[in-house]
């Protein structure tokens, strides 16, 4: 599997993504760079590469999630609904990780507000997660989640 992908690779449609999120495998964990703020085109490119990706870590051990947020974590409501829509498919093909932790810095724009509105995508579509302010306790939650 390539180690790196990003939503900067995928063909942009006549409205530009917003934002940008960039992968990286590292064995049991998904690694990903979010840089925001986002729209709901960059939650259509985040979907064409995340289901190649999911696929192929769903076809190895348990596997978990680790998202953290850069410049800004703001997210307009069209884009919470569409990344919402989003994991919902994605859970009902059975490819989405065992876990997720999103690490949102304080220094974040918006890490505060948009905590609540992340976990209640993730709440409705069934889907175990928690955020953190710091790299540590997001790493550590992480991985006593995957055992």
């Amino acid at each position: 599997m390539n180690a790196f992908r990003s939503t900067d690779d995928i063909a942009q449609p006549r409205f530009r993504a917003h934002g940008r999120v960039d992968f990286h495998v590292d064995g049991r964990l998904l690694r990903t760079e979010a840089i925001g703020p986002f729209n709901a085109e960059l939650v259509l490119a985040v979907q064409a590469l995340v289901h190649q990706i999911y696929r192929e870590m769903a076809a190895g051990p348990t596997w978990g999630q680790l998202v953290r947020f850069h410049e800004s974590a703001l997210a307009s409501p069209d884009t919470l609904e569409q990344f919402t829509l989003t994991l919902c498919a994605l859970r009902a093909q059975g490819l989405t990780p065992h876990a997720t932790a999103y690490e949102l810095p304080p220094e974040v724009e918006g890490a505060t507000l948009m905590a609540r509105p992340f976990q209640q995508c993730f709440e409705q579509a069934g889907l175990h997660f928690a955020h953190f302010a710091h790299a540590d306790e997001a790493h550590t939650w992480l991985l006593a989640q995957l055992g």
